[in-house]
């Protein structure tokens, strides 16, 4: 099957940028990243909005508490101004454009360049994206079921059919759970063949079972730029989320 194979050695934290750093600063930039991300009508009671959205954010330390931080497309000369997200215990000093705009190619196809300044405006870092160049809208997960431990639960799904994914995706797949979009406590390495994880002990509990929702994360890399080193080179993502308790129920009629 071309082009489906999943990477195995790609690891999103392991990645870096760090340039355009004065001397007397102390500040990093991660996985500068960019991709249109597609969620759906029944993510929106958890915090977040419909549609085919853009994803622009880093993972950004500094001694400095009072950074601000802008990302600039290098093409259309747009500015935003990702902000500090504070989700669950998954992210460190996560800075992303939030709410996520809508995904428009005219403005936001490109390279977007994230730059940190201090509190009197002095530029103390720089990351660039990969240059996201490709429109498509990627699919959903298919047939997603768990089954098992009910705090432990194994949870599997399918890719779509193979005409509805772009040829030239490279494809990962990732799984979280959550109760609501700052409330996403778990999230897995990236998994590969089969399309099955087992939640680990510890993280589903009586009191948050009900409230639980999985999410899983569907991931196209262009092709065109692998091998990866850095930047991340995702180009479009799409989200399916569906409540523990209900894939519990499905997979016990399997």
């Amino acid at each position: 099957m071309k082009n489906r194979c999943i990477l195995k050695t790609l690891s999103l934290f392991s990645l870096f940028v760090l340039v355009s750093i004065p001397a007397n600063a102390e500040v990093s930039i991660l996985i500068p990243s960019v991709f249109a991300d597609r969620f759906p009508g029944n993510s929106q009671h958890l915090g977040f909005d419909k549609g085919n959205l853009l994803a622009v954010f880093a993972l950004i330390t500094s001694d400095d508490p009072l950074i601000e931080v802008t990302a600039r497309n290098r093409r259309s000369g747009l500015v935003l101004y990702p902000t500090a997200l504070e989700i669950g215990g998954i992210f460190s000093g996560l800075y992303q454009v939030f709410p996520l705009p809508p995904f428009n190619p005219d403005k936001h196809l490109g390279e977007w360049e994230i730059a940190v300044f201090d509190g009197d405006g002095n530029e103390l870092a720089t990351a660039v994206t990969h240059n996201l160049d490709k429109e498509a809208i990627m699919p959903y997960v298919k047939e997603i079921i768990a089954y098992g431990d009910p705090f432990a639960p194994t949870v599997t799904w399918r890719e779509p059919k193979e005409k509805f994914i772009p040829e030239w995706c490279v494809l990962q797949h990732r799984l979280r759970l959550l109760t609501s979009s700052d409330d996403q406590f778990y999230r897995s390495s990236i998994i590969n063949d089969p399309l099955s994880h087992t939640i680990p002990e510890g993280l589903i509990t009586e009191e948050n079972f009900y409230d639980t929702w999985v999410r899983i994360e569907f991931s196209c890399l262009d092709e065109n730029d692998l091998p990866v080193s850095e930047p991340v080179s995702t180009e479009l993502k799409s989200e399916t989320f569906r409540p523990l308790s209900d894939l519990l129920s499905e997979g016990a009629t399997q």
